[in-house]
C-alpha cells in the first residue's frame, strides 16, 4: 500500500495537491504544519513527503528539511519533493542541497508529481499498476 503525506499551510494547494495525489496512492494524508507532521509520521508511515517549504511564519523553510534529515528516524531517509511557488533554479539547488529529492513548481499537477515520483523515488509503482508490472 503507498502513502503520502503533503505538508502545506495552504488549504487552496494543499487540496489541489491532494487531488494529484489520490490518483497515484493508496492513502493520502494531509497536514498543515511541521508539528503535524512530526505527530502524524510515526504511525502513517509515508513512502513520500510532498512539502511547501514556506509554512506559516518560518520564511526559511529549507531549514525544516534539514531538521527532518538530521535524525528523525525513518524521516532522515524519507523521499522529501518540495511544492513551492518559487521557480527559480537557485531555490530548486538550494532545496536539494537542504535535502529534497525533489521540487515541483505549484500548483502540482498529476505530471509534475508523477515525473518527480519516477525519478525520485526508486520503485514507486502509481496505485492500480501493481497487478500490470507483477
Amino acid at each position: 500500500m503507498s502513502k503520502a503525506l503533503i505538508v502545506d499551510d495552504s488549504r487552496t494547494d494543499a487540496y489541489v495537491s491532494q487531488k494529484c495525489a489520490d490518483q497515484l496512492f493508496d492513502e493520502v494524508k494531509v497536514v498543515g504544519t511541521l508539528q503535524e507532521l512530526l505527530q502524524v509520521v510515526p504511525s502513517f508511515k509515508p513512502d513520500v513527503i510532498f512539502m511547501d517549504v514556506y509554512l506559516g511564519e518560518w520564511h526559511n523553510g529549507l531549514s525544516h528539511i534539514r531538521e527532518l534529515r538530521s535524525g528523525h528516524g525513518e524521516l532522515s531517509i524519507t523521499p522529501i519533493i518540495v511544492l513551492s511557488s518559487k521557480a527559480a533554479e537557485e531555490d530548486k539547488r538550494l532545496a536539494v542541497e537542504a535535502g529534497a529529492a525533489g521540487y515541483i513548481v505549484k500548483p502540482a499537477t498529476l505530471d509534475k508529481m508523477m515525473e518527480s515520483l519516477r525519478r525520485y523515488v526508486p520503485g514507486f509503482i502509481p496505485k492500480g499498476w501493481e497487478s500490470v508490472i507483477a
